[in-house]
């Protein structure tokens, strides 16, 4: 119900025209519409329903069956009238036991069958039924937590893309106005025409480069859009990319918290369990198996009478000297040992991780002091070259290069605040804790304005 409520919540945040969307509802938007998702709750609507299955073979089973027989086999003939309660002296004359006539029976039976001992199949099942279902429900946690981690990813690249073409407008827009400028000087001999061809290069590559974040900043919406469902010319983030750094734990810490939340080690380790209780099944498939069983019959000819008979009893079955018995304990036991090497390779797998997305969050914050000094250098830079340009003392071409060279520590400073935002959503992630609130947490580390 509060997953339903959620869903509804996000749909309504997202369809609103005009309006941005915030990290959370983009993320469980996502989830919402993950098909690996959708898949891992049929496979544990499957699950469910195969432990319910094993479950019931505890369970009597009942079957009824009803046959209509005619034939002069002198043995089934006999059988058949002791069967009917229909024996008389006459069938004691030597030519009718050698030479009986076509004789019918119609024999229906309901019979019962209740297992005492399976060899541990049963126990087994049941234990497999909860296996498959824990599985099921790590696929499930897995596959949304991978729909928020990508959803989160293009979000805050949107947001990148966002801040740098701002970033570029404002440079485009400000060198735009000075090459006017310029072309007046230019015909006026003051500025030479190298120098003023040269600062249309640069003005030229300001524009390319806008062009090339524009068609990124496409492409993320368009993903976004398949992600959320979402129509991406209606597709906005809300929020600005901000100085603003998490609360980060020790890295012993997060390798605990990795270890133990990664739902795709759990899910190693339940292939684990699942291997180990095959080698069992395969171990026990010598094993004797005792069932109890009884049967109540009836037999007629032409339904006047209908004569009853009971059978109960219990029977043993053990297979002797099975020739595939050492093969296939010695394929389980490989498949466990392969699947404990998976377990421990999805471990390394997830310890890399974790210390690759703590090393990228920690080498952008540490970068953030040194590109916010080099973002104002760069703006007082240009700043200065301006009047010393107007004044005759320095070319247009410097000035372009200064304008280019705001633009570049401008992108590189929010290229490492996406870093910021982006590495520690990849560190959650990382431990296996992408959900919902953490999410939000990284929405609220996202100013709305400046």
């Amino acid at each position: 119900m509060k997953t339903a409520l959620l869903a509804l919540l996000s749909a309504v945040l997202l369809a609103a025209p005009g309006s941005a969307a915030d990290l959370s509802a983009l993320a469980a938007a996502a989830a919402d519409r993950s098909p690996e998702a959708t898949q891992a709750q049929a496979q544990g609507r499957e699950a469910r329903a195969g432990l319910s299955e094993a479950r019931a073979g505890r369970l009597p089973r009942l079957s009824a069956t009803s046959a209509f027989l005619r034939g002069n086999d002198p043995v089934y003939v006999f059988g058949s009238l002791l069967q009917q309660r229909s024996f008389g002296a006459q069938n004691f004359a030597v030519d009718a036991l050698n030479h009986p006539a076509d004789y019918n029976d119609i024999k229906t039976s309901l019979n019962a069958g209740v297992p005492l001992f399976t060899g541990f199949a049963i126990s087994r099942a049941v234990e497999a039924g909860k296996l498959g279902v824990r599985q099921a429900g790590l696929g499930e946690d897995a596959a949304r937590q991978g729909a928020r981690w990508q959803a989160v990813d293009d979000a805050l690249r949107v947001l990148l893309d966002t801040e740098t073409l701002s970033s570029l407008d404002a440079r485009i827009a400000s060198a735009e106005s000075e090459l006017a400028e310029a072309d007046r000087l230019k015909a006026r001999g003051l500025v030479l025409g190298s120098d003023f061809y040269a600062a249309q290069a640069v003005l030229g590559s300001l524009r390319a480069w806008r062009l090339q974040v524009q068609g990124d900043l496409d492409a993320r919406r368009a993903e976004l859009s398949v992600l959320t469902g979402v129509p991406a010319e209606d597709l906005s983030v809300s929020g600005v990319l901000a100085n603003a750094p998490y609360d980060v734990a020790a890295s012993t810490a997060l390798v605990a918290g990795a270890l133990a939340a990664r739902p795709d080690l759990a899910l190693a380790q339940v292939g684990v369990s699942q291997a180990e209780l095959a080698r069992r099944q395969a171990d026990a498939s010598v094993l004797p198996t005792v069932m109890a069983f009884g049967s109540l019959e009836t037999n007629t000819k032409d339904f006047t009478d209908n004569p009853w008979s009971r059978l109960f009893g219990v029977q043993a079955s053990l297979a002797f000297g099975d020739p595939g018995y050492p093969a296939r304990r010695a394929r389980a036991r490989a498949a466990q040992q392969a699947a404990e090497a998976s377990r421990l390779g999805a471990e390394r797998r997830i310890l890399a991780q974790v210390a690759q997305a703590r090393v990228g969050y920690e080498a952008a914050l540490g970068m953030l002091p040194d590109l916010s000094d080099t973002v104002a250098r760069a703006r007082r830079s240009l700043v200065l070259f301006r009047p010393l340009y107007r004044e005759g003392r320095q070319s247009v071409l410097e000035v372009l290069r200064a304008e280019e060279g705001l633009a570049q520590a401008q992108a590189a400073y929010a290229q490492a605040l996406f870093g910021l935002h982006d590495g520690y959503a990849r560190l959650l992630a990382a431990q296996g804790r992408l959900d919902a609130a953490g999410v939000a947490e990284i929405q609220r580390h996202l100013e709305t304005s400046r």
